[in-house]
């Protein structure tokens, strides 16, 4: 017991040190293997780089900037927020997110399904992630559930606000008013991120936080916090180049609008909402030193990973537009990009491009999880190291997208169109007409354009009641007199020589035409100086030489000659004419023969608007649309007023009339007694002004624009100060059509964008040479330099993921392959636009093509076969209703096309350059192709 009495102590020591030693050597081995980091990304809404915000931002600067990397040439793929918004969570261009606007797909039940489950966040909490989101998220999220991968949720319910706005916590929707100690939304997506951060490291220090904060700054409505309401009383940074530029001719539609300059009152606006957006940043600004001095302060700053930047752009007066974003133009599509944290070294700029498609790769990478390879960004870190060693080389050139892809940029989903046609087609029998009982609709075949319409099936016109001498309850049947037999007859003979009477008519009325041009032997200008009677005696000598040359004596006939009076212009006098209709008896008779001399002219009216559109077209016109109805209505016109006889015919109770329950039917004067009111018809309701036009009403405003969206600027624009106090105003600043694809090049070489908007317009800008975009300079681009970068566009635009053919990696200097154009095949085909040719380029620089016919014109419309065939321009405006029926149509020959001298008059001196080095090679080879009308359509 002695013993173990002095050896107790010394066990007890031993145990102890083992304990210490063993703990060590699990300390040394849990240092060995490094934490893994967090990361903390802070994202504002419409911060711009090239308005100069970032400038005031000195909180920022030393906090971020200055202790990190600052990328040069950050850019957005979709300079609107949704699209762009997805695109930052999901590593995906908006063609395969398929979150096109702020409305359309902009967090609805399929982006639930699919692509929400696929954000980065979703990666890294599965990967042991603690995470959280704070602020806005997408413009149409409705607080109704909380997106998976994120432990903390406070999403903002819909878009960018200050004050009074709605909170999802975590699942509980909660509502927030204008206490600026409380509810200022800023303030509170930095106070509760502080508190999710510091709670996670408190609850387990070992495990990662990512933490993302959605800033409303500086979206509108611009409310800056009361610190900082009396700053930037006089900054005008957003005055660029491009401010005030215009106007814009060369530019797409949306540009062209602002023909005038900005007033004064819009230059006072430009300069207060450029104040009131600096003055919502410096809340952001002092969030973000809160955040840095928070991270030092618990110890968790050296391994954190801070990453700034904005969703997309924005622009203030730049081209003349008052405000906005949605623009291909660099004011819109690049964004402040900075990124601090271990191993990015402080004060380093990197001039390669990089994306909102690329941050997802990017932090999937910095917390050490592959990204997948259906992301179409691309991890940026490499470039960080070492930007000479990145394999394969890092992009030159990306896609910009924008707007609501039309149908026909989706094959899988035929077109309206299409439906309609294969519906007309093998459904003849309940679409047929004429209409048949109890059937609602019929279909119509427009020969000219090949569709197929749908029209109502109309019950037909009543018929008149025979006032008798019996009285109004008298019953009375009518009989057909001989006199309406030969009425009838009469019709049938006149609707059978229609239809060949017509037809030669248009034929030598067209012939007739052309005899004028080359009698005349000049222009048009010259043959207008010729009297009436010289042209008519041209064209009777050619009557008569025609006559001489087709006339032959028939054999049966003693001395007589049998003349063939070329198209047998003088029979149609015979239906046309009102002479025919002074034979008639009656002068009821002879009033409704004159009213249907008048249908036929105003029908041949329009023949002679289809000859001067095209020639050959308008032949079949004539041929297929000759209907019956032309004999019903003859028949109607001639009917004679009805006979009563004594004979009485049974008693039909009469059908109901079928009236719509929306629609109350008056009574009828005799029906209401003494004192009563009859039931008023209910007024069709006027519908409202399509998209945000309706803000502008009663505006006294010269810029406001049908189809576009407006904005309204009045008292009410602004409650915080500073406040609006100048006139009211409307502005008209986008489309929500505006649809485009772009593909921006920068390289060691190029600075370049190109862009095909949805209406067939093309813009082209060379950043060497014009760094602010003043100028689209498409048109002096060679043909072979456009074809292959409009192919590497038509690539991107179908990309999808990071591996295979249709990979979104595309190398560095593009694919230099030329787009080709060849009719009908997909591959030649950029979502519904043609790739461009000589021809396009004409056409937008404001010349019109030349159709040659290829049918045989020499047995349609000629006859003379040794004279020579001229062409005619398509015209695009021509007020035929305006003129006579038998006026002649000297105008359809009327424009000369004289060769590569003429154009510069027509197109500027801008142009002569190209067009004389193109046109004598590329004029022979000018398709079929007509300019495509741009027009607006609200979504």
């Amino acid at each position: 017991m002695k013993v173990y009495g002095r050896t107790g102590p010394l066990v007890f020591v031993l145990t102890v040190v083992a304990i210490q030693f063993l703990a060590h050597v699990a300390e040394s081995k849990q240092r060995a293997k490094p934490r893994r980091p967090n990361i903390v990304v802070l994202m504002t809404d419409d911060q711009d780089v090239m308005l100069g915000t970032m400038d005031f931002m000195e909180k920022t600067k030393e906090g971020v900037i200055n202790h990190g990397t600052t990328f040069k040439n950050a850019f957005t793929t979709s300079p609107i927020c949704c699209p762009s918004r997805s695109s930052f969570l999901t590593g995906l261009y908006a063609h395969n997110h398929n979150v096109l606007t702020n409305t359309v797909l902009c967090g609805s039940q399929q982006w639930r399904e699919t692509h929400e489950k696929r954000t980065f966040a979703k990666y890294l909490n599965d990967s042991g992630y603690e995470t959280g989101y704070f602020g806005k998220y997408l413009n149409e999220y409705k607080g109704d559930y909380i997106p998976e991968g994120w432990n903390n949720w406070q999403g903002l319910v819909k878009n960018s606000r200050y004050y009074n706005y709605t909170l999802c916590n975590n699942g509980v929707r909660e509502h927030h008013d204008d206490n600026y100690a409380e509810d200022y939304l800023t303030d509170l997506v930095l106070n509760r991120s502080i508190s999710f951060f510091r709670e996670a490291k408190r609850q387990d220090r070992e495990r990662p936080v990512l933490s993302m904060l959605s800033f409303p700054a500086p979206h509108g409505p611009e409310a800056g916090a009361p610190p900082y309401q009396d700053m930037f009383a006089n900054v005008t940074t957003h005055i660029t180049p491009s401010y005030n530029y215009g106007p814009n001719p060369d530019k797409h539609w949306i540009m062209r609008q602002n023909k005038n300059e900005m007033d004064s009152t819009q230059h006072i606006f430009s300069q207060l909402l450029q104040q009131k957006r600096l003055q919502t940043l410096m809340s952001v600004d002092a969030g973000v030193e809160k955040l840095i001095d928070m991270l030092r302060e618990i110890g968790e700053l050296d391994n954190t990973y801070v990453l700034y930047t904005s969703d997309h752009g924005f622009h203030i007066g730049q081209f003349r537009l008052a405000k906005g974003k949605s623009m291909p133009y660099d004011f819109d599509t690049r964004v402040p990009f900075y990124l601090r944290g271990p191993g990015i070294p402080a004060e380093n700029t990197l001039n390669e491009i990089v994306l909102n498609v690329d941050v997802a790769p990017t932090i999937l990478a910095l917390a050490g999880v592959e990204a997948p390879s259906h992301m179409d960004g691309r991890n940026f870190l490499p470039l960080i190291k070492n930007r000479k060693a990145v394999s394969p080389p890092w992009r030159d050139r990306f896609l910009i997208q924008r707007g609501k892809i039309p149908k026909k940029c989706k094959p899988t989903e035929p077109s309206k169109h299409a439906k309609l046609r294969q519906m007309c087609l093998t459904k003849r029998n309940e679409y047929g007409y004429p209409c048949k009982a109890k059937q609602a609709n019929y279909c119509v075949h427009n020969n000219v354009t090949g569709e197929f319409r749908m029209k109502k099936c109309r019950s037909p016109p009543k018929k008149k009641k025979c006032k008798c001498a019996g009285g109004a309850d008298r019953n009375s049947t009518t009989k057909i007199s001989k006199k309406e037999k030969a009425l009838r007859l009469k019709c049938h003979k006149k609707f059978i020589n229609f239809q060949t009477l017509a037809t030669e008519y248009a034929l030598s009325e067209v012939g007739t035409y052309i005899s004028r041009a080359l009698l005349s032997g000049g222009s048009p200008k010259r043959r207008g100086h010729q009297s009436t009677r010289h042209r008519r005696s041209e064209l009777r000598k050619l009557r008569q030489k025609n006559r001489k040359r087709r006339g032959t004596k028939s054999k049966g006939q003693k001395g007589k000659q049998r003349t063939q009076i070329p198209f047998r212009a003088l029979r149609y006098r015979e239906l046309f004419s009102f002479d025919s209709c002074k034979q008639e008896e009656s002068k009821e008779q002879r009033k409704q023969c004159t009213y249907f001399v008048k249908i036929l002219r105003g029908y041949i009216k329009k023949l002679h608007f289809n000859v001067r559109k095209d020639i050959n077209s308008a032949m079949n016109r004539i041929r297929k649309r000759i209907d019956k109805d032309i004999f019903k209505r003859c028949l109607e016109i001639f009917r004679p007023p009805c006979t009563c006889s004594q004979q009485v015919t049974t008693d039909h109770t009469p059908a109901k009339p079928k009236t719509k329950t929306t629609v109350e039917t008056p009574s009828v004067a005799e029906d209401h007694t003494a004192g009563d009111t009859p039931v008023p018809r209910k007024v069709k309701r006027r519908k409202r002004p399509k998209g945000a036009s309706r803000n502008c009403n009663n505006v006294n405003s010269t810029n406001t624009i049908t189809g576009m969206t407006c904005f309204r600027l009045d008292e009410n624009k602004w409650v915080t100060p500073p406040t609006w106090g100048g006139p009211e105003r409307c502005y008209c600043t986008n489309s929500n059509n505006n649809t485009y694809w772009c593909m921006r090049v920068i390289n060691e070489t190029a600075d370049q964008l190109y862009c095909v908007f949805v209406t067939n317009f093309v813009e082209f800008y060379d950043m060497k040479i014009d760094p602010n975009q003043l100028i689209n300079t498409y048109s002096e681009q060679p043909l072979d330099k456009i074809s292959v970068i409009h192919n590497d566009l038509k690539r991107l635009s179908k990309c999808s993921g990071s591996e295979g053919n249709s990979s979104c990696h595309v190398p560095r200097g593009g694919f230099n392959t030329p787009s080709i154009n060849v009719e009908g095949g997909d591959n030649n085909d950029f979502c519904g636009q043609k790739s461009p040719s000589s021809a396009a380029m004409l056409d937008q620089i404001g010349m019109e093509n030349v159709e040659e016919d290829e049918e045989d014109i020499e047995d349609d419309i000629r006859d003379d076969p040794e004279e020579e065939w001229v062409p005619e321009l398509r015209e695009e405006d021509d007020d035929d209703d305006q003129e006579d029926w038998d006026d002649s149509t000297e105008d359809l020959l009327d424009t000369d096309h004289d060769g590569p001298e003429a154009i510069p008059e027509m197109i500027g001196d801008r142009w002569r350059g190209y067009f004389k080095n193109s046109h004598s090679e590329e004029q022979s080879d000018l398709p079929d192709q007509q300019s495509s009308s741009e027009t607006t359509q609200s979504e």
